[in-house]
């Protein structure tokens, strides 16, 4: 179950398994915004559905204390109600823009407004000196990719022969690439934002922006308008940076400004952006975070202040770490299965609980083994990480088996299909707040609210399959 915010307005969406699309039960207004309220209003949206609440594997949310309060909480309450322990999915991208945005502010005091004025000074710029140039020669490509201002590799890696191991920076230079080369082959994003972000990092690490035969994409380089900015979500923020970088020959920045915005372009292309366009598989979130947890702690040797900022952050959301959520780990490709052997392992040897007491994961265990070695991911297993198994009710025979041989057994292949399906961003959440916001207007009767964007939402559907020839047709 998921949900989200707009005005007094909340949200809440189901999603399901396999092909089932998340889907839109209502938008109750909360008038304090407490988490009792919005939990109340949860059950009862529910209850109108006649959905069971013991039904209820997971909530997904943005981690608020009206949400996440360890007392008064919307999960905590919900867990109350139910009787029992659920899993607390955190939005991973929420979490990822936190610990950017402490990351930032490193370098950059907040800003008071909803936009930065950098931002706005970039695309005030950048508009008129696109428009001229298209109009002077259509057929040129603007910016002329010879103007771009790439990533200078380090030493370590341009020097020849090389000996020893890499830097840190050419180490996650060299992931990235790598990732958002495989990324732009497969040609398969959300959204187009994703696609824009993956290409930007792609040819700010020196890819080929040509229509690049490299890579199989049938796209060259292209960068496309600034579009939206808003304080409130740094993925838009992380692309003006990468543009602000790549055209810092051609745009006038002060010093500070060129300072900043050359720091922050690297940890966006090294970090935050591939971390953030990771964080929606589910499965890999306990791999990814401890992964990301310790590329922090090697970067304060380039960005002391940054890197331990993003490292406090990090700490305070070690959501997919706790014992409840690192089982996730067993269903990760990525995983080896020497690694996954000793997860298995380690949680056979613990007795699975008959009851999990409701309540917020605790964290200060998984700090307390966050040493300066990275850890193996056996090591957050404890009689809890039975959680995820009590709540699918299947069959767990396959644990005392080598992993090699895991794919075979039917109860393995239904688990590893349910987390896999299993929500852990809230963009489903989001999709409602914006249908909040297009069609909630059209009624002055409250009580009307989700009636009108019920309606709007199955409107949609229905015309989403068709192009514009269609359309011209049906008029």
């Amino acid at each position: 179950m998921l949900w989200g915010m707009h005005d007094d307005c909340n949200p809440v969406v189901l999603s399901g398994p396999g092909d089932c699309p998340p889907t839109f039960l209502g938008a109750p207004i909360v008038k304090r915004g407490t988490g009792q309220e919005l939990c109340t209003k949860c059950l009862e949206i529910l209850a109108v559905y006649d959905i069971p609440i013991e039904s209820i594997i997971a909530a997904v949310f943005d981690t608020t204390a009206s949400n996440t309060g360890i007392q008064q909480g919307c999960c905590t309450r919900l867990e109350q109600a139910i009787q029992h322990a659920i899993l607390w999915n955190a939005c991973r991208h929420h979490m990822a823009e936190l610990h950017v945005k402490h990351m930032w502010s490193s370098f950059m005091p907040a800003t008071k407004g909803p936009e930065e004025p950098m931002f706005k000074r970039f695309q005030k710029w950048y508009l008129p000196l696109a428009r001229k140039a298209a109009a002077a020669a259509p057929s040129r490509q603007f910016p002329d990719p010879n103007v771009l201002v790439r990533w200078e590799w380090p030493a370590d890696f341009t020097s020849s022969p090389h000996i020893g191991p890499y830097s840190i920076t050419t180490t996650l230079a060299l992931a990235s690439k790598e990732w958002a080369r495989a990324q732009l082959e497969t040609n398969t994003f959300e959204r187009e934002d994703y696609r824009e972000l993956t290409e930007s990092i792609y040819f700010y690490l020196g890819g080929d922006v040509s229509p690049y035969e490299a890579v199989q994409v049938p796209r060259g380089f292209r960068m496309r308008r600034p579009g939206a900015m808003h304080s409130a979500r740094f993925m838009a923020s992380s692309i003006y940076l990468l543009k602000m970088q790549l055209l810092s020959s051609i745009w006038a920045m002060k010093a500070r400004e060129q300072t900043v915005v050359e720091k922050m372009a690297q940890i966006v292309a090294l970090l935050y952006g591939p971390y953030y366009l990771k964080s929606r598989l589910s499965t890999s979130a306990p791999r990814h975070d401890l992964e990301f947890y310790y590329s922090l702690l090697a970067y304060i040797s380039v960005e002391p202040a940054a890197a331990r900022k993003g490292l406090d952050s990090v700490r305070r959301h070690m959501w997919y770490l706790v014992p409840e959520q690192v089982i996730l780990c067993l269903f990760d490709d990525m995983v080896s299965d020497k690694e996954k052997k000793k997860v298995a392992d380690a949680l056979v040897a613990l007795p699975a609980p008959r009851y999990f007491a409701p309540g917020k994961p605790n964290f200060q265990p998984v700090i307390r083994l966050l040493t300066d070695t990275r850890p193996s991911l056996a090591v957050y297993v404890t009689e809890r990480s039975w959680l995820l198994f009590k709540l699918f009710r299947l069959d767990t025979a396959w644990l005392l088996t080598e992993p090699a041989t895991w794919p075979l057994s039917p109860a393995y292949q239904e688990l590893r299909d349910l987390t896999r399906d299993m929500k852990v961003v809230n963009d489903s959440a989001e999709r409602a707040v914006k249908d909040v916001q297009e069609y909630a207007n059209m009624t002055r009767d409250a009580g009307h609210i989700d009636d009108v964007i019920l309606v709007g939402i199955d409107h949609r559907c229905r015309l989403s399959h068709l192009r514009k020839a269609d359309l011209n047709d049906i008029i």
